[in-house]
């Protein structure tokens, strides 16, 4: 089995604070069962505990889906604070702007200042590590950054879903011809969008950059 620990600063109540990430804990499906997701999380949590000292921040993101991870943190005395809500974008003919452009080095340095400015008023944010400028794509209007937003390129292949929306997606869909791209051999490919920024007053253009995202990286 395995857990990654990331140590990091992070923001939280407008001040920056020691943290440590916990994620993706995975046991061997044929050792599942046997305490050993239990024992990773609970030396995970003690570890970080131990090195935070007195103030700091322990914290990681599970799947609501996931029951059985969420039952392996809560038995070692994690706890749920709170949720938050993927958006899934998607355009069956996307089509590019031309001018959608990478930062450079030039202007690295003001997202992340126009990044800090956008979430002033958030917490667990950490900008200093997730930030990274060769995958982050903005618009301008003149001179001015008015969009922008940090991409990866994922897959996934999708062996089995359940109920009936499940086997629609697995066994139909895919066989589809006018749906047939988006899931070519099972293989489901997407962006995971981060350090999203919009200057205010200009929230289309960021949908606008989303879309140019996916016709450029040929994602549909």
């Amino acid at each position: 089995g395995a857990l990654t620990l990331m140590s990091k600063m992070t923001r939280l109540a407008g001040r920056d604070v020691p943290a440590f990430y916990a994620y993706g804990l995975a046991i061997d499906a044929l050792k599942r069962g046997k305490g050993y997701g239990t024992l990773l999380a609970e030396q995970a949590l003690l570890y970080g505990l131990k090195h935070l000292g007195d103030r700091g921040i322990y914290y990681g993101y599970v799947e609501a889906g996931n029951t059985h991870s969420m039952r392996t943190l809560q038995k070692v005395g994690r706890k749920s604070l709170g949720r938050y809500h993927s958006i899934l974008i998607s355009r069956l003919n996307p089509k590019t702007n031309d001018d959608l452009d990478k930062v450079d080095q030039g202007n690295a340095d003001q997202i992340v200042q126009l990044l800090y400015e956008e979430y002033k008023n958030h917490s667990l944010i950490d900008f200093a590590y997730s930030f990274k400028p060769g995958d982050y794509y903005i618009l301008k209007e003149g001179n001015e950054i008015i969009a922008g937003v940090q991409c990866e390129r994922n897959h996934l292949t999708l062996r089995y879903l359940p109920g009936v929306t499940g086997i629609f997606i697995t066994k139909i869909l895919p066989y589809i011809p006018i749906f047939r791209k988006l899931l070519p051999e099972r293989n489901y490919r997407f962006l995971t969008l981060g350090n999203i920024y919009v200057k205010h007053g200009y929230e289309p253009k960021l949908f606008n950059l989303i879309e140019s995202l996916l016709a450029r990286h040929q994602l549909f």
